[in-house]
């Protein structure tokens, strides 16, 4: 019993597991999540993907789901809280805010991350990153596409993002089955297999054994004895411990 009460847990923490940014889900099922990129990382400095524009020499540092404050000991853009910088000489200028609000769109070469829109002394910046499937890149990589000026005192900041999260069954993506995954599908399996073991041994406790009142409850006795049984699995625990504690002192 206390098997199938750790199994329950762990199928109830599979089916709500939820990313925080840059999720979506495609028309096909599968959905994708870039939180790792930046919440994962196994290192600080992997937060912050830089990129150079080879014809102004100018310097980009991005967060996909962080901001400035996410990886100011490693960025000397410090001053705003924003989630993009262009870095020109000594000067830095943000291109985007916090970076978890994207908007995501399919394209022929991958997955289109529009940022909102940020506004700094009297300019409107854009970040667009296209991310591109590359399974081989265990680190993601970030190039430098364009800077348009879309309209007046408006510029749009393209970029490609190679990375295995943008690939169907890596990492960050998942195939789920339908709107609730393989945790929630195998939990709903899991109730309803329940459920058809108390019908169905209702039914031949009642009909088949002339069973009456609480008999007709398939092991009706380990039920009753359940509240006990859960109350014993911790203090099992407890039992061991101080069982070792005990050896210890001995």
């Amino acid at each position: 019993m206390k098997v199938i009460t750790l199994i329950v847990l762990a199928l109830c923490l599979f089916s709500s597991v939820k990313c925080i940014c840059g999720e979506y889900q495609a028309k096909n099922g599968t959905r994708y999540s870039f939180a790792p990129i930046t919440l994962h990382s196994p290192t600080p400095n992997r937060q912050t993907l830089k990129a150079t524009d080879d014809v102004t020499d100018n310097d980009y540092e991005v967060s996909i789901c962080g901001h400035a404050t996410d990886f100011k000991l490693y960025s000397k853009c410090t001053k705003k809280d924003a989630g993009a910088y262009q870095i020109i000489g000594e000067s830095c200028y943000p291109v985007a805010g916090t970076g978890n609000n994207y908007k995501i769109t399919e394209e022929s070469s991958g997955l289109k991350l529009t940022a909102d829109e940020y506004e700094d002394v009297g300019y409107y910046r854009t970040l667009v990153v296209v991310a591109i499937c590359d399974e081989k890149a265990k680190e993601p990589k970030l190039k430098f596409v364009s800077e348009q000026e879309t309209q007046s005192s408006h510029y749009e900041y393209t970029f490609e993002l190679s990375t295995e999260y943008a690939c169907a069954g890596r990492a960050g993506a998942s195939k789920p089955i339908g709107e609730l995954g393989v945790g929630g599908l195998i939990m709903i399996l899991f109730l309803a297999a329940i459920a058809l073991y108390f019908i169905i041994g209702a039914l031949l406790l009642k009909f088949k054994f002339k069973k009456e009142g609480q008999e007709i409850i398939p092991n009706v006795e380990f039920w009753k004895d359940l509240p006990f049984l859960i109350k014993d699995g911790p203090m099992l625990f407890v039992d061991l411990i101080k069982k070792r504690k005990y050896s210890e002192i001995v």
